[in-house]
Formats: structure tokens, C-alpha cells, sequence
């Protein structure tokens, strides 16, 4: 009896496409069973199409049967003009089936410009990914056959200048895309074309010196860069004031997505590095998104590119002399720096009492509490830090490191939101978990706690325990105990 392997493509809630067994396939296995000895190819994250159909071959099979629904059709379309050229001894069948994928969310796409534009991935993103978005700048046959190497099932692809071709033209030339996306710019902004049709949201690029909030707002996203000695030193001034005061309602700096902080505020999310933002033009490939840094050639194999890139890094350290820097390990040890910026001054940066990079993480995690509703961008608030927290009132002993740092919400009720960076956890607390919180840091038991608090009820000491306890377990999950 001859095999069939069963390929059933999966649209989630976020655009991108998996390989599952559900209903479908298991009601088809069973109609071929006194046809062909099926088998069902699950794959949660897909790789570049042609490592897919490698794996694809190494089965033992003579046919290969996909499931066509109205949700998948154009991607089994793209991804069968690849397949019937790469296996031409195999024998492809298609089954419709009665099920209509999820439609696509166009703020899927969306965000996923936001993490090409900003460099800044979700952990989750990050893992088994060599490209996530490429962006051609220039378009022709030869830079296509070039990328084909790079491009995988699920990455985002967005093309500028790509003249008259086609974007159905361009799945079907040597690579396949689920997100492909044309960049147009307009007067005074960009939009996205996807497929042929329009995204919600239009883009715009400017200095953060000359960065205004705009009427358009709801209908135009900002993304703020340094281009010039001017932005960067207006940044620095509004940074140095936010370290020191921990206002928020009339500082700017957390409003606009920021499109060249990863060298400033991430270590381990340098692009160059992970080789997860690509720009693609004639003159060569550029890992970086904000640089002018050429890393080789479009076609050139990733490993020697990821190789060449390594060695730059480490020759650059070496002469910073980084393994004796005490910020090594938060430091981004860019070589693509902005032309106003020596690597004397990013060294000094890097290593500023300031701490750049954290005070900025926690403005990335102020911009998810404001759209997440949690507080609202014109309470009166301030955020509370290692650099500021001696001005903190309710306890000048509550323990914040270079992971942790206090939202406090100051008129009305009052409200405080303590957040882990390194954790990623947010949790709301009462002024009474200062109090407690003290107490868990001089090492007290549950005993001693409540003998702190003799002068309560029966009923509120039990509370005080039970609050103690659940204190005592958030300051552990924030390694704020020590060892």
C-alpha cells in the first residue's frame, strides 16, 4: 500500500501559519485508509520553505496530500508552485475541505511592522528565528533568488520601490511569504499595502527633537529615531530628568515608538546580532536596521555571514576593552553606531550611573500598563526607582534593584504597581506591603510577623499572616531576597 503524508496549513489569531491535526485531517485519514497508508504532519513553527520540503523528503512516501480551505488557499497556491518544482517524482492532491480559517487580523501585521521598525520581539519571537522581517529596498529577480535562503514560512516581508512587479508575482519567485507587504510612501507618511490591500494605520518617521504629538494620532503612528546630535542630546536632557524626578504626565518620552533603542537598551536584542532584521538592497545586506553597517552579500550562506558578524563584534569588544566593563552583560556592544556618537561617549553612556537602559525598560513597561488600562496617562504619577527611591515615602528600606521598579499612582486613590523586568510580572499592591515588605527583608518568620502586629484582632492578625505569606512569595518570584 502506498503512504501519503497529509499537510493540513493553519492560520492562528496572530497571521501565521501552522501545521496541525484536527477534525479535518483525521475525517480525510480515514476516507484514504483502504487507499493510501496515511500519516499526519504536525509542525508548530515552520522553517524556510525549503528546509520544509527537506523534510518533507526524508519521508518515506510517494504522495503528499493538502488541504485546501478558503483560508489557505492562496498560501497552498504559493507554496505548491515551489513544491511541484523541487519534487517532481512526487504526487501532489489537493482536498477541499468545508472550513474557512481564521480570517487575517490586519493588527497582526501591524504589530509585526512595529517589531521590524523597532527592533523590540517578544521573547517568544525570538527563539528558533534566524530572520523574522526582511525589508527589500531594492527589487529585482537576482536580489530575490538571493533571499530565498532567508525567507521563511512565517516571515514578514516588506518591499520598497518595488516598481511594477506584482505582489502575487513575488510569492512565486524563489521564496514563500505569508505576510508580504509593500511599504508606499505618501505626503508626509507611509502605509502598508498587503496583498493588494491597504493596512488601518499609516507610519511616519521623525527626530525626537522635532517629535510632536499629532491631532492624527488615532490614525498615525509615530516612530521617533536619532538622526542627528540635536535628538539625541533633547532624549538625554528628558532621560536625565525622568531619573531624577520619576514624573511621567508631562514627560514625552514614553509616548513614541522609539526606532533605534536597541543599542542603548537591550543586550540581547542587538539585530545585527540575531540577524532578525534584514534590509536588502543592491549594494549589499544590512542586519541593521539604523545603520549603514553591511554585513555581505543578499545570497551569501547565513552561517558564514552569522560568522563574519561574530568576529566584528568580538574585535570591536576587544578594543573597548568589555570584559573588564562592569555593564558588559546589559550592554548591546554596538558597531553600528550613529555617526554623532563616538564609542568613548556609548561607553560612558553604557556605563552612566543613569543607567540608561533600565530607566528605559521601564518605560517600555509604562507604555503597556497605559494600554493596558490599567492607569491612565494623566494621572498624576511617578515612577520609583533605584536612582530616585530614597524620595520614596512609605519605606526607605523596600528593596528595588536593577530589575524592579515602583508605578506609583499619587492623586486620588491611591494605587502602586510593582513590576519586574526581568520576570516580565506585574502585580498591584496596598501601602501595607511596604510595611511587610520590610519586615520580609530583615528575614522575619510568620511568628515574628505577627507579633510585629500583637496589637491586632485574632481575625486581623490571620490577615496579616496570609498577607505576609503571599508577600513573601511575590519577593521570591522577584529574587528580591537574595539567595
Amino acid at each position: 500500500m502506498e503512504r501519503i503524508l497529509l499537510i493540513n496549513f493553519v492560520r492562528g489569531e496572530n497571521g501565521l501559519y501552522t501545521l496541525k491535526r484536527d477534525h479535518c485531517t483525521e475525517e480525510l485519514e480515514k476516507k484514504l485508509q483502504d487507499t493510501y497508508r496515511a500519516q499526519v504532519l504536525e509542525i508548530e513553527l515552520l522553517p524556510n520553505v525549503y528546509e520544509f520540503i527537506e523534510e518533507i523528503q526524508s519521508y518515506d512516501i510517494d504522495h503528499i496530500g493538502i488541504l485546501v480551505n478558503l483560508g489557505n488557499t492562496r498560501y497552498v497556491q504559493a507554496f505548491l508552485a515551489i513544491l511541484s518544482a523541487e519534487c517532481t517524482d512526487l504526487k501532489v492532491h489537493t482536498y477541499q475541505v468545508e472550513r474557512a480559517d481564521i480570517e487575517y487580523d490586519d493588527s497582526a501585521l501591524w504589530r509585526g511592522t512595529r517589531y521590524f521598525l523597532t527592533g523590540l520581539y517578544p521573547s517568544g519571537q525570538r527563539e528558533n528565528m534566524v530572520t523574522k522581517h526582511v525589508c527589500m529596498e531594492d527589487i529585482s529577480e537576482k536580489l530575490l533568488e538571493g533571499i530565498a535562503g532567508y525567507v521563511g514560512m512565517n516571515h514578514n516581508l516588506f518591499f520598497r520601490n518595488a516598481g511594477g512587479m506584482e505582489l502575487d508575482h513575488l510569492s512565486h519567485t524563489g521564496y514563500l511569504a505569508s505576510n508580504a507587504t509593500r511599504i508606499v510612501a505618501e505626503d508626509g507618511c507611509s502605509r502598508l499595502a498587503l496583498n493588494g490591500g491597504e493596512s488601518e494605520k499609516k507610519f511616519r518617521f521623525c527626530g525626537y527633537a522635532q517629535y510632536r504629538d499629532s491631532p492624527e494620532s488615532d490614525e498615525i503612528n509615530s516612530y521617533v529615531g536619532m538622526y542627528r546630535r540635536e535628538d539625541y542630546d533633547v532624549f538625554l536632557s528628558d532621560m536625565r530628568e525622568y531619573a531624577r524626578t520619576g514624573a511621567v504626565r508631562k514627560n514625552r518620552i514614553w509616548k513614541p515608538d522609539m526606532i533605534d533603542m536597541c543599542r542603548f537598551c537591550n543586550s540581547s536584542n542587538c539585530s545585527a546580532d540575531s540577524m532578525q532584521r534584514l534590509r536588502v538592497k543592491s549594494s549589499g545586506l544590512y542586519p541593521c536596521l539604523t545603520s549603514d553597517y553591511c554585513a555581505g552579500t543578499a545570497g551569501e550562506p547565513f552561517f558564514r555571514l552569522s560568522v563574519r558578524i561574530k568576529r566584528e563584534k568580538s574585535a570591536v569588544a576587544n578594543q573597548r576593552d568589555c570584559r573588564n566593563c562592569r555593564s558588559s552583560r546589559s550592554c548591546s556592544k554596538c558597531i553600528a553606531l550613529p555617526e554623532f556618537l563616538s564609542q568613548e561617549e556609548f561607553c560612558d553612556l553604557m556605563t552612566d550611573e543613569m543607567r540608561f537602559a533600565y530607566l528605559y525598560k521601564s518605560l517600555l513597561a509604562l507604555k503597556f500598563i497605559f494600554n493596558s488600562k490599567i492607569l491612565r496617562p494623566e494621572d498624576d504619577i511617578r515612577v520609583v526607582t533605584p536612582l530616585n527611591q530614597e524620595i520614596l515615602p512609605q519605606s526607605r528600606e523596600f528593596i528595588l534593584d536593577e530589575d524592579t521598579f515602583l508605578i506609583e499612582k499619587r492623586a486620588g486613590e491611591r494605587q502602586y504597581i510593582l513590576f519586574s523586568i526581568r520576570t516580565s510580572k506585574l502585580f498591584q499592591v496596598n501601602e501595607n506591603f511596604f510595611r511587610l515588605s520590610e519586615i520580609a527583608a530583615r528575614g522575619c518568620d510568620v511568628e515574628t510577623c505577627a507579633e510585629v502586629f500583637g496589637y491586632a484582632s485574632e481575625e486581623e492578625r490571620k490577615s496579616t499572616q496570609s498577607a505576609y505569606k503571599k508577600v513573601i512569595s511575590k519577593l521570591e518570584d522577584l529574587h528580591m531576597l537574595g539567595e
